[in-house]
């Protein structure tokens, strides 16, 4: 059996149906709930610095990765990122490199991490469960984005994330 890093192929979408940026939403929301309960317990001061890091994650991946996607102002699956971007950067027509790739992981780092901070550093820590379940919601998260719903039906061909990228890399038409 082969284990890919990629998705099987679904189809391709002009534009990501209503149902699929409501359950990433939906996760999204949750991945945030969840940061903040965990942050909580050590004062509102930390929820807030958890509300600005969620803020200013949305300018550095619309300008890293939503501006060269093919699906530029049109609905994206993930509510906030692709059908914002047109009202803050033009669109590149490039494909995305590195350092786009790397404001992608700097964004996630900055939603995601300042609450493992208080899941593995010296603070009080919540309760097991809820330090599972918080690292539980993240895979699923990336696996329903990765693996359900985003790339499955991307037509960014020059996307290493994409099912069609080995065969025809570097083409970005649909």
């Amino acid at each position: 059996m082969k284990i890919s890093v990629r998705a099987s192929r679904k189809g391709r979408f002009e534009q990501w149906p209503l149902a699929h940026a409501i359950l990433l939403g939906t996760l999204k929301l949750l991945l945030f709930l969840q940061g903040a309960a965990i942050v909580l317990p050590h004062g509102a001061a930390h929820v807030a610095v958890l509300v600005l890091l969620w803020i200013l994650s949305y300018p550095v991946i619309h300008y890293g990765m939503c501006r060269t996607c093919v699906y530029y102002g049109r609905r994206c699956p993930v509510p906030g990122e692709g059908n914002l971007v047109h009202r803050l950067f033009d669109k590149r027509e490039s494909s995305p490199g590195l350092a786009a790739w790397s404001l992608v992981g700097l964004c996630y780092l900055m939603r995601l991490g300042y609450p493992l901070l208080f899941l593995i550093g010296p603070h009080t820590r919540p309760a097991w469960w809820h330090g599972a379940f918080y690292v539980f919601s993240i895979v699923v998260f990336f696996l329903v984005l990765t693996r359900v719903i985003g790339c499955p039906y991307c037509t960014r061909y020059a996307c290493p994330l994409n099912p069609d990228y080995p065969t025809r890399a570097g083409d970005s038409s649909a």
